[in-house]
């Protein structure tokens, strides 16, 4: 559960883990739809070079960017294009738009958040932070762009404005870049793959199998270009031409494949009926390519919703699929549910010297913070508080205290800018207690109440940055039971 939105409404008991709302009135669960696509068109470079000192040279061809666009997809789409007439440095005036419209991104996100907009007008700042800063890192899509135009990239990634903030993959394949730039403190852009969430599939069949553009009397055409008629050395003089260039032109060198005659025919028409040279031809190519994107992306987010995923939460197939499979595994999940009575340990038992010792320690707790103690829990409190742990359940999990392991008691102040006394204190167990800190209440049940039902359904648990103190109690637990199993086995 990556979406900070559908955290915050399962906590608040506003919708189910599939986002479903839980009454008439519930805040209804929004995906992240506002995004922006690029895509980068190259040429050939010629470079002559020995591939050691003894061998003879030989003529070597590397891709070089020729022009780049990219499509701001919100309510209203914005395209934008650049080549290498307005200079070799048209990367960096790209990254400076893109700057600029992810700014634009991030706010028609947040305007498309129910959530966000009850958190106004409830004029919750806690919680409005944590949802606003989850819209701060607008997405960037580009298709195979992990073996190319990432590449491209990198050097504007490494200097000048921009920063490189988190990656994820390999140098040779990046599934995703996490950038900042100096000039827009307030917004970040990942940089993502959007063949991560197709396989193997193309973009032409990407724009038809997710974006469902065809029809009978209509195609998905993202159309051809002649790569091959010209490379840095004469790119102006070839793309300046009026002319349509003859089909052995489109001839691949790398797949020996040549365009269909169909292709060949659409290539002509469209051409000489739109275009006065090959550059607006190839301004029309590389814009499309980031438009026939739209579509499809926007109908695979529309198609996971019902699952309670946001696409652009994650970054590859494998990730959202495996909790495409696990979310079928929480279907009875409720936040108030109870998934661990405690039967199987021994039941707790308060005495008397332990809680002369749990009451010394919470005296001493408030003392250090300087806070009033003359009115915290005492001895004469014994009998409450013994009530309390014998008969009463953990105010966060619901689960019966026990003596040792998971559920140990103990008292956890309601506002921690005052004592311990008995109005300010609610029952929780050590391992609810530890983890919530200083942590939202609710959102520290949700957390709690999925990792309870993992463990008494025997399922798998991811833990995210946002619940790591999880993983400290679960890897305790876990060097406990090793130390069992050894000592068991000698």
């Amino acid at each position: 559960m990556k979406n900070r939105v559908l955290q915050y409404l399962v906590a608040h008991k506003q919708c189910d883990l599939f986002g479903k709302p839980l009454s008439e009135k519930s805040i209804p669960f929004t995906t992240t739809t506002g995004y922006i696509t690029y895509d980068f068109e190259t040429m050939e470079q010629t470079i002559n070079e020995k591939i050691t000192e003894k061998s003879e040279s030989m003529d070597c061809a590397q891709l070089c960017p020729l022009s780049d666009a990219m499509t701001v997809h919100t309510d209203k789409d914005k395209t934008f294009y650049w080549d290498v007439r307005s200079g070799e440095d048209f990367i960096v005036d790209f990254l400076d738009e893109l700057f600029r419209q992810a700014l634009l991104v991030k706010e028609y996100n947040l305007e498309q958040c129910a959530l966000y907009k009850h958190l106004q007008d409830e004029n919750d700042i806690d919680n409005i932070s944590y949802i606003y800063k989850y819209f701060c890192t607008v997405k960037v899509l580009g298709f195979n762009s992990s073996r190319f135009d990432s590449h491209f990239l990198m050097k504007h990634l490494h200097s000048g404005k921009c920063a490189i903030k988190h990656s994820i993959g390999s140098s040779s394949a990046l599934k995703a870049i996490k950038v900042s730039h100096k000039d827009y403190s307030n917004v970040q852009v990942s940089f993502i793959d959007a063949m991560n969430y197709t396989g193997g599939m193309t973009l032409k069949q990407f724009a038809a199998e997710f974006g469902g553009v065809k029809s009978a009397d209509k195609k998905v055409e993202k159309g051809v270009f002649p790569y091959n008629a010209f490379d840095t050395t004469n790119n102006n003089e070839v793309l300046s031409r009026g002319e349509v260039f003859p089909k052995e032109v489109f001839f691949n060198k790398l797949s020996s494949k040549n365009i269909t005659d169909e292709s060949y025919e659409w290539y002509v028409k469209e051409f000489t009926s739109k275009y006065t040279s090959h550059w607006t031809y190839l301004q029309y190519y590389n814009e499309l390519d980031t438009q026939i994107m739209c579509p499809a992306l926007d109908n695979y987010i529309t198609d996971v919703k019902q699952y309670g995923i946001d696409l652009l939460s994650y970054v590859s197939l494998s990730s959202f699929a495996c909790a495409t499979k696990y979310s079928m595994c929480y279907a009875d999940f409720k936040i108030d549910g109870v998934y661990s009575s405690g039967c199987d340990e021994k039941r707790f038992v308060l005495s008397k010297v332990h809680w002369s010792k749990k009451r010394r320690s919470y005296t001493e707790q408030d003392a250090k913070k300087k806070l009033d103690t003359s009115g915290n829990v005492s001895d004469p409190d014994y009998d409450t508080v013994k009530n309390l742990f014998e008969n009463g359940t953990c105010y966060i999990c619901g689960s019966k205290f026990s003596m040792e392991g998971r559920h140990v008691p103990t008292l956890d102040r309601i506002d921690n800018d005052l004592p311990h006394t008995l109005s300010n204190t609610k029952p929780y167990c050590m391992r609810c207690n530890s983890y919530k800190s200083n942590r939202d209440e609710h959102l520290t049940r949700l957390w709690i109440q999925l990792d309870e039902y993992c463990h008494t359904k025997h399922l798998p648990y991811n833990i995210s940055r946002d619940n790591e103190a999880s993983y400290h109690i679960s890897e305790r637990e876990l060097q406990v039971d090793l130390v069992t199993l050894c000592t068991v086995g000698t």
